[in-house]
């Protein structure tokens, strides 16, 4: 499940550019709200999020690709049943439904579901490798992708819009 020479491969120098921009994004947070006793709290939430993001990144890391390559098929379905999910009882907000709200987090499925699309036709790309590269090939891997795409473009409302006068 867990690579074990996963230190050796890993990136030192693309892990350390994230976390500068990490930092000099919550520098910017920082002094955008200097002065605001309102939106104080902003940076803390912002390094929060740094932070858990950190983490994640070295979890995410030490997973076997192999394993996310096999969990691909139910973490596709996964993601259409959050983005149906949205449609029924999600929040809106800003013209659209995008957001599930589970405690004091909101969750948007629509950004896991890019995630999980990469993980789907990394697999699909893999394992047809030897195959022709034929319309059948771009056609199937058009098909994976318009599953998901229908149900975030059905997130969003579109409505008249407001006019000045």
């Amino acid at each position: 499940m867990f690579r074990k020479e996963v230190w050796r491969h890993f990136d030192y120098w693309l892990f350390g550019a994230v976390l500068l921009l990490s930092v000099f994004g919550i520098i910017m947070i920082r002094s955008a709200v200097a002065g605001n006793e309102e939106l104080a709290g902003a940076v803390q939430s912002q390094a929060t999020y740094v932070g858990l993001g950190i983490v994640i990144i070295l979890i995410a890391t030490t997973i076997d690709y192999r394993l996310l390559a096999s969990l691909s098929r139910w973490l596709y379905i996964l993601a259409i049943v959050l983005l149906i999910g949205i449609n029924l009882i999600g929040q809106e907000a800003f013209g659209s439904t995008r957001w599930f709200q589970v405690g004091g987090i909101n969750i948007q499925p629509s950004e896991l579901s890019k995630i999980v699309m990469v993980l789907v036709l990394a697999n699909y790309f893999s394992q047809t490798s030897a195959q022709s590269k034929n319309l059948r090939w771009i056609f199937l891997s058009f098909l994976l992708t318009g599953g998901m795409v229908i149900w975030i473009l059905s997130l969003i409302h579109i409505s008249e819009p407001t006019r000045p006068y």
